[in-house]
Parts: structure tokens; sequence; C-alpha cells
């Protein structure tokens, strides 16, 4: 009998599920990269079985297997292969050269089918399926699954969407509060807005910014800010950290690509909780950066840079030219929190280098005012320091 909780665990420790924002609705979603379970013999034969298991315990003695296009195929393959049974496959389009065919190997009519696709997320992907074999004559007894968001009865599913949420949040995974974050929602407003606002409501609610148009404080740079930001808060703050962790990888999934780097670097010393986290998800190596690289790099390899915060962007300018100086490929940066300061925006310019941030002073902003972490009369004055960050101070009276 299958291990259910491995069967899991696996899924979540290979990165196979991926816990992220769906592009299209702005909701929370859980996706499958099946091919991540195809590479190792030992987590291959424990699917394989657990879908033979999960076939014969729903009393389904097919003629015929079928797999839905690449992903489905190599599963279908073993299945079909143990149990002694011939099978066909089903491509995601026909062929435009060659029989143009769409449907691979011999379907006889009347034979009893069950069909095998890694994941069903809509009940219209299981009429997709019924309708690409209706000109076969066979009937299709079940679809077998390893991951399904619907309850269809045609559909068999390994794991369901409830039942892999939980156990995620039960292992830690991923943090609920993040989760209810995404089930909150407004559809219709800009995802990155959403994430970044979310943000800003976390860092302010466990104080790791702080707003001070009265007594601002004194960057390292010589800056006189009504603002000041200390992510270094976030990681006592398992829950909320975790959900700026998932937004983080939001961004990389959808923005950069985590085939496109082949080394997480954290800088020091802030940004190295949050990378060594991104980098155990990714199963990537990690460096860390100060004046210069933690370890040598690969001439070549290229460099994904974690950042908690982009102020003026010399620290992380400087971070990027150390990278590249051990031999580093960086074209992106992605930090926790953005001022968005002009100058910022032109020293990653110069460097060729493109910035991503969880959240941003706009955001912090528009939170703020609606949570009255400010008053409204302080909310000009504030927004003025971000037009003229180096003069804002002497023109109310802070400079000495």
């Amino acid at each position: 009998m299958c291990d259910m909780k491995k069967i899991k665990d696996t899924l979540i420790k290979s990165g196979a599920a991926v816990f992220a924002l769906d592009s299209t609705t702005g909701k929370f979603c859980i996706s499958l990269d099946s091919s991540v379970l195809t590479e190792d013999f030992k987590t291959r034969t424990m699917f394989k079985d657990a879908l033979i298991e999960l076939m014969y315990d729903n009393g389904l003695s097919p003629d015929i297997l079928v797999g839905m296009d690449n992903a489905g195929i190599v599963f279908t393959s073993l299945i079909a292969s143990s149990l002694g049974v011939p099978m066909a496959y089903v491509r995601s389009a026909a062929k435009d050269h060659g029989k143009k065919n769409r449907i691979e190997g011999l379907i006889q009519e009347g034979d009893r089918a069950v069909v095998f696709v890694d994941a069903i997320y809509t009940d219209k992907e299981v009429d997709g399926i019924l309708k690409a074999l209706e000109s076969t004559g066979c009937t299709v007894d079940g679809i077998l699954t390893i991951f399904s968001c619907v309850e269809n009865d045609m559909v068999l599913p390994l794991v369901t969407y409830d039942s892999l949420l939980r156990r995620a949040v039960k292992k830690k995974y991923v943090s609920q509060l993040f989760v209810d974050f995404m089930e909150d929602i407004e559809p219709a407003k800009d995802l990155d807005s959403i994430m970044a606002e979310n943000a800003a409501e976390i860092l302010l609610d466990i104080k790791a910014v702080a707003l001070s148009p009265d007594k601002p404080f004194t960057f390292a740079s010589g800056i006189i800010s009504p603002i000041y930001c200390d992510n270094r808060l976030l990681i006592s703050h398992y829950d909320q950290w975790m959900t700026i962790i998932n937004y983080m990888m939001n961004i990389i999934n959808d923005k950069i690509g985590p085939e496109n780097f082949d080394i997480v670097c954290g800088t020091a010393t802030a940004g190295i909780p949050h990378g060594a986290l991104l980098a155990d998800i990714l199963k990537k190596p990690f460096i860390w950066v100060k004046e210069s690289v933690s370890q040598p790099i690969p001439e070549g390899s290229r460099v994904l840079i974690i950042e908690d915060l982009i102020s003026t962007g010399k620290s992380s300018a400087a971070a990027v030219d150390a990278v590249r100086d051990a031999g580093g490929v960086v074209t992106d940066v992605i930090s926790i929190f953005t001022y968005g300061m002009k100058k910022s925006d032109d020293l990653f310019a110069e460097k060729e280098c493109m910035t991503y941030s969880v959240s941003n002073f706009d955001a912090l902003i528009a939170v703020a005012s609606a949570k009255k972490y400010i008053k409204k009369k302080d909310i000009d004055k504030i927004c003025e320091w971000i037009e003229n960050p180096e003069k804002w101070g002497k023109k109310y009276g802070f400079e000495k």
C-alpha cells in the first residue's frame, strides 16, 4: 500500500509542486511539473506503483492505456509495461508533417481505455481529453492523474489540490498567511500591485518599516529620510517571512525563470537568509557576497542576486560588480523593498541589470495611508522626499 504522506512530501520537496500566483486570475494556485518526478528511478517507481494501485482500487482493468502528450507518456509507458497492456498517446496538436497524426498507436473501436495525464486543472481539460478520443470509438473508463484541482467522476487523482495544500501548510512549505492573502484578493487588480501592497502591510505590521516625518532617520549615505526600513526583522516572524519568500519565488517563476540562472547569491548580511532559503527551494548552489564572493564560482555562471533593500542602489551595484569580477554573469537582482530612487534606477541601467522588488515606496504609502499608519497631512511631506531625497532634509530644516 502506497504511503500518501511520502507521495505528497515528495511532490513538495522535489519542487514538482509549484506554489505561486495564477497570472490570469491573481489567485493562489498549485501547478505540477511532473518531469521532476521522472529523473530518479526510485521516485518514478514509487509514483508508478501508486498509480497502478489507484487504478486497481477503482476496479479498472483496461484494454489499453492512453498517455496525454509528453508529460503523460513517461508514466503511461511504465504502467503499461508493468500491467502487460498496450498503450497509445495523444499529442497536444496534430503533427504538421508525415501522417499528421494527433493520436499515435492503435486504439481500436470498443477498447476499454484508461487515460493518464500528469495533472488536471479544469473540467474543460477533461472534456478535451474525451473529445480527442471520441473518433477512436473506445470507451474511456477513467482518467488517471497524479494531481487534480477538480472534482469530476471521470478523474482519479493520486493527490488533490486541497490535500496537497493542507500538507504543504502543515509541513510549513507555504504559510497559511500567504494562502489567505491570495484567496482574498480581487482578481482584476494588477498582480504586482497586490503583492507589493500585501508585502508593505506585512512590513508595517511587524514594524520593519518606520515612518517618522517629524523625526527623520539618517541613512549611511547621509540622506535624511522620513522612512526607515529594517527588513532584518522579517526573519523573526516565520509566517510573514514565508509569505515574502513565496512572493520572491513568484517573481523568479514569472519574471526571470529558474532556468535562466545557475547560482543564488545573497548580499551580506541581510540578504543571506532569504537567498539561502530560495536556493534551497530551487535546489541551486548558494553563495554570498560582501566585498567579494564567499566561494569561487565557475566562469560564466549565471548568478541571481538576492538583496533585502535597495535605496540608492550603491551597495547592490557593488555586489553585482563583485560577482562579475569573480567570473559570474549577473542580469537580475531581487529585493524585498525598494525606495524607487532615480539614482538607483540610473545606476542599474548603467550596469545593464534588471531589478525586481516585492514591495516599493508607492505601495507602502498607499497601505500606510489606508491603515492610518501616517496622518493625511504628512503624506505629501513624505512623498516629496522620494522626488528629491538629497535635498528633502535641508528643505525641512533637519540638516545640521
